[in-house]
């Protein structure tokens, strides 16, 4: 018996969902996460290397990009001073953290005239008028770094996600037919804060501040993310007592080596008591010898980049995507 139009015409339509729908499920967002300096951008960009098929999203680049799109549009006039003294890649930390990095072409009054600008940005930054932007920036750099997602979805069915802003709730509302694994790039304590200077010695050296990192950005999420005790149950790693206190003794030196903020907008470092209050929650009174590391919440993968390069690191997490 010969099918009547009106079944052919269901039966596409329940075909082409199913498709659609199958098509829609395999493609998986894969969020980093992990404390600055612990290894997620050389992991994100080792495996791009490995994996072109593989995308790679930056919430750092999108949220710079934005920031600097904004600045742009409420100081035209000092954006474009800036620009004619500091290179765009250094832009960025000049306005919020006051880190200037003039080109090596600039004339004394061309820096006379870009301190100028610049300090009018931050007055302005300061002032009560700009509380509502602080407050609808994010709300604006939220809805962006969706957007770039779903549009790297309609051509990579895998999306690396370094994050540190968007929760995987959040995704899920946009893209409820995507597969979501969450992975935790770790590191010791010690090695994170290696990493992390090692990082901004470069950044220096290289005269490219877009890398550079403040303590505030990887020991307050250490601090959130992980549990030092004497229990080696749960653990995915272990150091020592001397290396940790080592480690807290350095990062209290170099803290306490910055100079203080002025009172004008910009993203201020760990006080040395906000610093003294994470470590006494971090470190119990009791640490023994050996010190093992609990992550605080479940991943569907951990890495440890303490222990392996970057690409060695790199390779065990595709071989990891291929087996789910």
């Amino acid at each position: 018996m010969k099918p009547s139009p009106k079944f052919r015409f269901f039966l596409l339509i329940f075909l082409t969902l199913s498709t659609s729908s199958s098509f829609s499920s395999t493609k998986k967002i894969i969020m980093l996460y992990g404390t600055g300096s612990s290894g997620r951008t050389s992991l994100s960009q080792n495996v791009k290397t490995l994996d072109p098929s593989c995308e790679l999203i930056d919430e750092d680049d999108i949220y710079i990009s934005l920031f600097l799109e904004k600045i742009h549009i409420l100081f035209p006039k000092e954006f474009s001073n800036l620009k004619n003294s500091i290179n765009e890649c250094n832009l960025y930390h000049a306005i919020k953290r006051n880190q200037v990095q003039f080109t090596t072409s600039t004339t004394p009054t061309q820096r006379k005239i870009a301190l100028a600008a610049l300090r009018k940005i931050q007055t302005e930054l300061s002032s009560l008028a700009m509380k509502e932007f602080k407050k609808t920036f994010f709300e604006e750099f939220e809805q962006k770094t969706l957007a770039v997602l779903k549009t790297s979805l309609k051509s990579y069915d895998q999306v690396l996600l370094d994050r540190w802003y968007i929760s995987p709730e959040t995704i899920k509302a946009v893209c409820h037919e995507c597969i979501i694994k969450k992975v935790l790039v770790f590191a010791t304590l010690p090695s994170t804060y290696q990493k992390f200077v090692n990082r901004n010695k470069a950044s220096i050296v290289n005269a490219n501040l877009y890398n550079l990192r403040q303590h505030k950005q990887f020991f307050p999420s250490y601090v959130r993310l992980y549990t030092l005790s004497s229990n080696p149950d749960l653990a995915i790693d272990a150091c020592s007592a001397n290396d940790i206190h080592s480690t807290l003794s350095s990062i209290r030196k170099s803290l306490q080596d910055i100079e203080k903020p002025n009172h004008i907008f910009i993203s201020s470092e760990l006080t040395l008591d906000e610093f003294d209050k994470l470590a006494e929650k971090l470190v119990p009174d009791d640490l023994p010898e050996t010190v093992y590391i609990k992550p605080n919440h479940s991943y569907d993968f951990i890495i440890d980049t303490s222990k392996s390069s970057s690409k060695k690191c790199a390779q065990s997490f595709l071989n990891w995507i291929k087996s789910t």
